[in-house]
């Protein structure tokens, strides 16, 4: 969904709030990363860029975030999951679809994740795409090729009669909320552009690590490379859970 009101004042602080902290960062250090570089070699990606800043982590654990993901929620006070940056560069990779509650090592966890750009998005920023489905688990069953292009399965997907949402009309100010289990991808980039942009997620309760989930909706390959992504980022969760950032939000 598109929220209006997160603010222009949010989104210049932000950004110069990551720009500083993203220059001080030389090397990936969690198995996500690793995995986002290793494919998006355009990209500039880091998560839980927090631990870098007090004032960062003050905003993402109590800011205007929390009060809008609770709301979402439908609970008093949500829990800070993770932040990742999402910078693409000219002629960076398409994005492929997937589902973020695959790679989140726990079951059972209500999310929301926010898509934060931190400028106008047009069709030649590789703007975020939905693919709307009615139902919460793995989308990628035996029917749908998780090797498909985004073009490719974005078309298959809308001939199954599933509706694609394109928000390739977005204003600084603007953001995007969507729940742990939503379709979502884009396309690569155009040539002579760059797209900055970060995403923060929140959970209902408090995470219950297990990387060793059945997913048994999934396509077998998807499973075997979800599950090693979860195996990885237990030990980042793990490591953010030691230093007690994880707190609830309000």
């Amino acid at each position: 969904m598109l929220i209006d009101n997160f603010g222009l004042h949010n989104i210049s602080w932000l950004e110069q709030k990551v720009d500083s902290i993203l220059h001080q960062i030389s090397s990936s250090s969690s198995q996500m990363e690793l995995s986002v570089t290793s494919y998006g070699e355009s990209w500039i990606f880091s998560e839980n860029i927090l631990r870098y800043d007090q004032s960062l982590a003050s905003f993402f654990l109590t800011g205007p975030l929390t009060n809008i993901a609770a709301t979402l929620l439908g609970v008093s006070s949500v829990y800070f999951l993770r932040d990742q940056t999402y910078y693409k560069l000219t002629n960076a990779e398409e994005t492929p679809w997937h589902q973020d509650s695959l790679f989140i090592p726990s079951d059972e966890l209500d999310t929301v994740t926010f898509w934060i750009p931190f400028h106008d998005i047009t069709p030649n920023h590789s703007p975020m795409s939905y693919i709307r489905h009615p139902y919460r688990q793995c989308y990628l069953g035996s029917s749908f090729d998780r090797f498909h292009t985004y073009e490719s399965f974005g078309t298959l997907s809308e001939y199954q009669g599933y509706r694609l949402d394109v928000f390739d009309d977005m204003n600084a100010g603007q953001i995007l909320a969507h729940d742990g289990w939503a379709m979502h991808g884009s396309p690569s980039m155009t040539e002579g552009m760059t797209r900055k942009a970060m995403v923060v997620v929140y959970a209902k309760q408090p995470i219950n690590l297990n990387s060793s989930a059945t997913l048994s909706s999934c396509h077998p390959d998807l499973r075997s490379q979800a599950l090693q992504i979860r195996d990885g980022n237990v030990k980042s969760y793990q490591s953010l859970l030691g230093s007690n950032i994880f707190s609830n939000g309000n």
